[in-house]
């Protein structure tokens, strides 16, 4: 198994010249954002299985987390996680091992490096934005200098940038998702209750 920390960093204060470089190389390909935002850029990496004689060559477009090995490699080992244990792990074996009719998840929270309080909600293609960040770096965008709303609600299939907030043409979506969000992190946790 491979997989990716977060996405890429470019001015993380090294005098290393990364941003000099660039050029026309977007190490986040068509995602926003980068390591410690919750934009795709940010979160959304490359995972990658192989088990000879077990998998198949192939792609998922499955929504899996790394933080789902846990449970799922506790199922392919036949031992159960204790409920208090690995709140936010989900056993998603059959989508690691590739195969096309497994599910992932339904579901997925993002948050930054959990000093911001700024969140990611990911349900299928829509993707939710709840920054309660008090921080003015946080909060304004230096380049435009504008407010960013504290909810933005995003298609990831036709906005992979997460550049157009689209709530006020789905504003039952981005209601439900706001519902959703705010009762997972009450929760404190991920996966259902035994």
């Amino acid at each position: 198994m491979f997989c990716s920390d977060n996405g890429p960093v470019l001015d993380d204060g090294y005098r290393d010249g990364a941003i000099e470089k660039l050029g026309n190389h977007r190490p986040a390909g068509p995602y926003g954002g980068g390591k410690y935002s919750v934009l795709e850029g940010g979160t959304r990496t490359p995972l990658i299985t192989h088990w000879p004689g077990r998998i198949k060559p192939g792609v998922s477009d499955s929504m899996v987390c790394t933080i789902d090995l846990a449970a799922s490699l506790a199922a392919l080992a036949n031992v159960d996680i204790p409920e208090h244990a690995c709140l936010d792990s989900m056993n998603l074996l059959g989508a690691f091992l590739g195969d096309a009719s497994a599910p992932g998840r339904d579901h997925l929270i993002q948050q930054d490096n959990g000093r911001r309080g700024n969140y990611g909600f990911r349900v299928g293609n829509w993707k939710l934005q709840r920054h309660d960040s008090r921080r003015s770096r946080n909060t304004r965008l230096r380049l435009k200098n504008r407010q960013v709303p504290r909810y933005a609600l995003f298609n990831l299939e036709t906005d992979p940038a997460e550049k157009h907030n689209v709530s006020a043409d789905h504003p039952r979506v981005a209601q439900r998702m706001q519902q959703q969000l705010t009762q997972l992190i009450q929760a404190g946790r991920t996966r259902p209750s035994e």
